[in-house]
This record gives structure tokens, C-alpha cells and sequence, in this order.
């Protein structure tokens, strides 16, 4: 019988992961579309952490060149004469000129330029590193923007006009939403991955000069910028190598190899959308991989900037319902699930209304109640819709209470159970079901622990469990669940990590995400429980936009097989 190696190959029998763009000091540089990803500060509000890296080499540092630019003139630009590089942000210097020597022509160096993010109003302290070593520090001031959702963000020379362009290489250049750096550090060794938390990562390629990883937007190559094999002398990462077989004939043993756990169709899913939301409303569509935590990443926007929303969702598309803008309306959009892009019209509800309680199995998606305006400020009507099939929704029948808003659901394969919320003119612990495949009435299911509103909306479950969460009456903390197909009273699952109202929530088989709210005052914050174990919930990461009164779905919820 063969022998299974696990012994780790060495460094030096790892491929060369070597790959640039070059670029020849005229007008060269390789450009990324506007996105509001590249916005990292605004003026007393935003502070998101960030790192900026890269990998040159240069023919001559004669003249000056720029790194990267985003916007020019009020965005954040990084810019080189001599070898020594000033750090522009804001309309403002930052960084006026590295600390250690200049860095000289042909040779490659490693860069990186962090800042730790946080609450608004603060001062923040900026660090560019060379070659893991401080070559310069600055302070971002608390009223001072820091790049830009409205300008390109051009690698290699400047943005507006392709002045500026270096005459070398750049390589791995990778834009992360966390401050990867938090101190002097080793420089990679290994070819740049994707991490939760990258925004951009792109001129890896030796065959390609457009070729991203990661990308929010569309990459081009301007004026002669072309893929190089020249590069830094980066590795492949030792895990993309995978587990050495030497000699391996057979297995007498099922032990030597065990399957992965769990259905098929479940495997290799897990991606949670959020769509629109307050402040006022927005147009944003945001993504997590539900498995891994961090920061969210843009995915799109929709037609419509929109909040108080409902969603729904097959393992393919989902569906964005009752939105204001700010009055309700009957606007039903969606979104591809696996592509990153913006929403497409599907269809209308019957009735214009907001803050419908949407659920789904998966094929079918319902759209529960909701919240008008006057005459008729609330809701008993429940519409459905063919998930695959655009077009308008068709009626199911009517909640058993009589007018119902600002509630939560969850769905199984065949049952869909949603809260009460509001029932004019207070607020209600009662929750209701339905069965999804067959149109009529709700049914009274149990209550929950309290009577509040606002809970967070989406499909907060899997197979067998739902989740609700938050709340006010006043802002809640407390998570309920139900087991979705015995009706009975909601049980004490455990605590939000902080008490808010009308957030966004969403899960896959294990775990479910309580994403964004108001607590009061907007907030960022995702959660993460196993949807199995009781207990509070933890950390997950950050949107990128605060945001609340939006709505979450995800590919792989309850109600998917």
C-alpha cells in the first residue's frame, strides 16, 4: 500500500508566482472604474480602515510618478520623485516625504500605506511602510475626506490625464478594507491571495494586463501598459499547492479519506446580499461570504435608491420588494446572486407598500404585509411570486391580523413564518405562518419573549430553526428562536452584541448574520451566531456603508435545498 505524504514541500519547490505591468513613463497606467469603495473618509463621519500595497521596481527615479492616484485633486494619491514618495489625501499632505533613504532604480520593493479606522470625528494616524519598515507617518484629520466614490482609481500614473506615469513595473497591487499591517512586518514572500476583507487586488498576471482578482468595477489598460513575467520573486502560497500523494496505490480504509459533510447543493454556498437602506435612502447593494466574516464588499446598486425593503431569494436570484423612495411602491427588483452587478426590474407588487416581510423557499417567494401611506398606512395583503419568472406578483391571501408592519421572517422548504411587528396602533409579540406552496390566510404560530417592532428582516434560519432578532420598544438586544414546524412560543436564543433596531439578516445552513441598524444612530456592526447553539452572538465584521432599513437574503437560507 502507498505511503500518504504530509510533509510540507520546501519554499524553493514552490512555482514562480511573478507576474507585473509595465509601464514605460508616458502616458501608461492600468485603470479601475469609480467605485464607493475607494471612498475611505468623509468629512466628520466615515473612517474605514485600509490597506493600500503594491510591489515596484523602477527603470529610474528621475521625474516624478505616481503609485496610485484616486482623485487628484481632493482624493488620495500617492507620489514619487527621486525614490522618495509623499502621501497626498484630501487636498491635503499627509505624509510629505518617507523618514528612511530614497529607494533606488532596479530593484523591486514592497509598499504598503495603512490606516486604522474608526469612529467619526477622530484624528487617525496614516503609516507608509517599505519593505515592512515606517518610511513615513501622517495624521488624517477629523475633518479631512479621504478618497473618492466619483473618480477612477488609476495604478501607475495620474488619473485624470495619465500625467505622472512611472517607467518600471507594478505588481500585486491589493487594496484591503482592515489595517493588514499593525506594526514593522516581514514583506510577503508569497504572491498576494485574496483575503475577507480585499477590495482590489489586480497586476498578478504575466499574460494579461487587465486580469483582477478582485475588482469592483471594470479594469483597463491605458497607453502602452502591458503584462510583464518580470516581477518581484513572489511564490505561490504553499496552500494553493495542495497535500503531496507520493506513491499512493490504494486505500485499505475508508479512515484514509473522508467525504465533506453536509448536502451537495449546500456545499460552496454561502454569499449574504444587502440592498438599499438609510440614512436616506441609498442605492447600495452590499456582499459577504457568509462562512469566512469581514468586511462587506460592494456588489452593485440597485435601480432604485431605496430603503425599508423586504427580500426573498432562491439559490439564484433574489428578489428586492416594497421599497420607499421615499414614498412606498410596488417596485420589485433582482439580482443574480453569483454575478456581481446591479439589480434588473422584475416586476410589481399589488400594492405600492414598504417594509414587506419576505420570504422564500426555492422557487417561491412571498411578500408579507407591509406599510403605506395614507389613506391606507398598513397592510393585511400577502402577494407571491415565481422566483424564476419575472412578472407581477399574483395575491396569496391575508395575515391573519388585521394590519401588520415592521416585522421579521424565516422560511423552511414548505412553512413561512414572519412577526407580527406592528398592529395598529401597537406594537405586537405575535407571530404567524403560512405554507408557502399553497395560497390562504396566516395562522396564529406562538409569540415572542416581548412585543417590538423593527426586528431585523430576512430569512434568519436554517432547515429547521428561525431566528428573530432586535427590536424596539424600546432598541432590543434579545435574539428569539422558533423551531419552524412545531407552532409554539419563541424561545431565549441569546443577545445581539449590541441592542438596535431595523437591521438587515441573512444565513446558510450553519450560520445566521445580523447585519447593519439603528441603535439610535446608524451603525455598521454584523453579527454571527450558529444558528444550532444557543448562546450571544459575535463579531463578524463591518458593512461598508452604514446602513439600516434594508433587507438581507442569501443563496443558501432555510428554505433552499
Amino acid at each position: 500500500m502507498g505511503i500518504l505524504r504530509t510533509d510540507v514541500v520546501s519554499h524553493s519547490q514552490l512555482p514562480s508566482a511573478n507576474g507585473s505591468i509595465e509601464l514605460d513613463g508616458t502616458t501608461d497606467f492600468i485603470q479601475i472604474g469609480a467605485s464607493k469603495v475607494f471612498r475611505f473618509a468623509d468629512a466628520n463621519a466615515l473612517r474605514r480602515s485600509f490597506t493600500i500595497e503594491w510591489f515596484i521596481y523602477l527603470n529610474t527615479t528621475s521625474g516624478y510618478h505616481n503609485a496610485f492616484d484616486i482623485n487628484y485633486t481632493g482624493g488620495l494619491v500617492i507620489e514619487g520623485t527621486g525614490g522618495v514618495y509623499s502621501v497626498y489625501g484630501g487636498g491635503q499632505t499627509l505624509i510629505n516625504e518617507g523618514q528612511l533613504e530614497a529607494a533606488t532604480a532596479n530593484r523591486w520593493y514592497h509598499y504598503a500605506l495603512v490606516m486604522e479606522g474608526g469612529p467619526a470625528g477622530s484624528t487617525y494616524d496614516i503609516i507608509l511602510y517599505r519593505d515592512g519598515k515606517v518610511s513615513g507617518q501622517g495624521t488624517l484629520a477629523s475633518n479631512v475626506a479621504l478618497g473618492s466614490n466619483s473618480n477612477n482609481l488609476a495604478i501607475g500614473a495620474r488619473q485624470s490625464n495619465g500625467a505622472n506615469s512611472l517607467n518600471g513595473f507594478i505588481s500585486n497591487f491589493r487594496i484591503s478594507e482592515e489595517a493588514v499591517y499593525k506594526g514593522e512586518f516581514t514583506p510577503p514572500k508569497f504572491k498576494l491571495k485574496a483575503l475577507p476583507s480585499t477590495l482590489v487586488l489586480c497586476c498578478q498576471s504575466s499574460t494579461s494586463a487587465t486580469e483582477a482578482a478582485v475588482s469592483p468595477t471594470s479594469v483597463s489598460a491605458n497607453g502602452n501598459a502591458t503584462a510583464s513575467a518580470f516581477g518581484p520573486g513572489l511564490k505561490d502560497d504553499i496552500t494553493d499547492v495542495g497535500t503531496v500523494f507520493d506513491g499512493v496505490t490504494n486505500f485499505d480504509s475508508q479512515a484514509f479519506m473522508v467525504p465533506p459533510s453536509g448536502k451537495i447543493t449546500q456545499r460552496n454556498r454561502g454569499r449574504g446580499i444587502f440592498a438599499g437602506g438609510v440614512a436616506s435612502p441609498n442605492e447600495d447593494i452590499q456582499v459577504i461570504d457568509i462562512s469566512s466574516g469581514g468586511i462587506a464588499q460592494d456588489f452593485g446598486d440597485l435601480n432604485t435608491a431605496a430603503s425599508l425593503s423586504g427580500s426573498a431569494s432562491s439559490s439564484t436570484r433574489m428578489l428586492v420588494t416594497g421599497m420607499s423612495d421615499p414614498a412606498p411602491t410596488n417596485i420589485i427588483e433582482f439580482i443574480t446572486i453569483a454575478s456581481i452587478a446591479s439589480s434588473t426590474d422584475y416586476g410589481d407588487l399589488t400594492v405600492a407598500r414598504r417594509r414587506t416581510q419576505s420570504l422564500s423557499n426555492s422557487t417561491r417567494a412571498v411578500h408579507v404585509a407591509g406599510s403605506g401611506a395614507s389613506p391606507t398606512p398598513y397592510f393585511n395583503t400577502i402577494d407571491f411570486n415565481t422566483i424564476a419568472t419575472a412578472g407581477n406578483s399574483q395575491d396569496f391571501g391575508d395575515t391573519d391580523a388585521t394590519t401588520l408592519s415592521h416585522g421579521g421572517s424565516v422560511a423552511s422548504s414548505t412553512r413561512g413564518i414572519y412577526s407580527v411587528g406592528y398592529e395598529a396602533p401597537a406594537y405586537s409579540n405575535a407571530i404567524e405562518f403560512i405554507t408557502i406552496a399553497t395560497t390562504g390566510n396566516g395562522q396564529d404560530f406562538g409569540d415572542l419573549s416581548a412585543a417590538k417592532g423593527y426586528h431585523f428582516r430576512g430569512s434568519i434560519c436554517d432547515t429547521t430553526r428561525g431566528l428573530f432578532a432586535g427590536g424596539y420598544n424600546p432598541a432590543q438586544n434579545t435574539i428569539d428562536f422558533v423551531t419552524m414546524a412545531s407552532a409554539g412560543n419563541a424561545s431565549d436564543f441569546g443577545d445581539l452584541t449590541q441592542a438596535r433596531r431595523s437591521g438587515a439578516g441573512t444565513a446558510n445552513s450553519i450560520h445566521s448574520i445580523f447585519a447593519g441598524g439603528y441603535l439610535p444612530g446608524v451603525v455598521n456592526t454584523i453579527d454571527r451566531v450558529l444558528i444550532q447553539t444557543t448562546g450571544n452572538a459575535a463579531d463578524f465584521g463591518d458593512f461598508f456603508l452604514k446602513t439600516h432599513e434594508n433587507s438581507g437574503s442569501s443563496d443558501s437560507h432555510g428554505g433552499l435545498e
